[in-house]
């Protein structure tokens, strides 16, 4: 693996400094999760963990302030910050007088001042060599049927079925009776079907609500997603 600054620089750790030492290492909390929990941020379909709380050997012994074992959280929170389907952040856009929150899930863990030294808790010492994949089969199964009453910022990310006809090609729109959105894909070989596409062409599938540039558009997740 090659050098990255959390691992090399930071020295961050999957042994929990609980009755071990681990001199300079820092203990990294998302090894309080399994692999399939963790992620913060989402990027092109997958599960980042850009962000971390790496904790010193010393706040987990019985002196000043001390860790709250087991209390490191993802916090995602549907209907707040967190897009229905999809699962992932509802991430902030100046457009439309602004909307969204961030795009990434905060992070916290609790700490206290009095009480006896940090008892062991979850562990989970892997180290994924992989990023996680976004679990579009669930939004997809949850997609309900477009209408044009649901372009609105609150359904931002939200994943529809729809069907149309296309009506523009540079930049790729597809017309659903009065309405023109934009159709785009960050999947190589879907975008290249899509863009395969000739004006007057039918089309149908499923895409998730999305803007670039001002614009509304459907973002196509993979080839399955289309009919």
């Amino acid at each position: 693996m090659s050098e990255t600054g959390i691992n090399d620089r930071l020295l961050s750790s999957e042994i929990e400094p609980v009755r071990e030492k681990i001199g300079r290492n820092l203990y990294n909390l998302w090894h309080e999760l399994p692999m399939e929990e963790r992620g913060s941020d989402a990027w092109k379909g997958e599960w980042g963990t850009l962000m971390h709380i790496l904790l010193p050997e010393s706040l987990y012994d019985s002196h000043g302030i001390r860790y709250v074992q087991d209390s490191f959280r993802v916090e995602s929170h549907l209907g707040l910050n967190k897009i229905e389907g999809l699962g992932i952040p509802f991430e902030w856009s100046n457009d439309l007088n602004g909307f969204g929150t961030s795009d990434h899930f905060p992070l916290s863990a609790r700490f206290r001042i009095t009480g006896p030294a940090t008892n062991k808790g979850n562990n989970f010492s892997t180290v994924e060599s992989k990023q996680r994949p976004i679990d579009y089969d669930k939004a997809k199964n949850s997609a309900t049927k477009w209408n044009v009453s649901e372009l609105h910022p609150k359904n931002y990310g939200k994943t529809f079925s729809f069907n149309g006809k296309i009506e523009n090609s540079n930049p790729l729109k597809i017309k659903i009776k009065d309405l023109l959105i934009g159709l785009y894909s960050f999947d190589s070989d879907t975008k290249s079907f899509l863009f395969s596409h000739s004006k007057g062409n039918s089309f149908s599938g499923f895409g998730y609500l999305s803007r670039y540039r001002g614009q509304w558009q459907f973002i196509i997740a993979r080839s399955d997603w289309i009919n």
